[in-house]
């Protein structure tokens, strides 16, 4: 009886671990799915299970762009205007040297 829970709980352990790389590493369209699919999964949990919040949650996530890390497709408005962007400094390599150290 051990060994069977053992693996038992060896294997949820993997189909977490494997759960955890798919929503992370795969694609944004596979984690919107998991997520909208997750959201009604825990709206349909009994109440006293709490998973109310979870679910709200999913389903905003699932629903559009997150607040998180830009994907680069540069439309998330954090670009400067032309004219308040910073000049550039340019230093000549022959005016770089090393400190002495001591």
């Amino acid at each position: 009886m051990p060994g069977i829970l053992d693996q038992g709980l060896v294997g949820l352990a993997l189909l977490v671990s494997m759960g955890y790389a798919v929503i992370r590493l795969g694609p944004k369209s596979v984690r919107r799915h998991l997520s909208s699919a997750l959201g009604r999964l825990a709206a349909f949990a009994p109440p006293a299970w709490g998973l109310g919040r979870a679910a709200e949650r999913l389903a905003m996530g699932a629903a559009g762009k997150g607040g998180g890390g830009c994907s680069g497709c540069e439309s998330c408005g954090s670009e400067q205007p032309a004219a308040q962007q910073t000049p550039e400094i340019r230093i000549p390599v022959a005016h770089i040297s090393r400190r002495a150290r001591g």
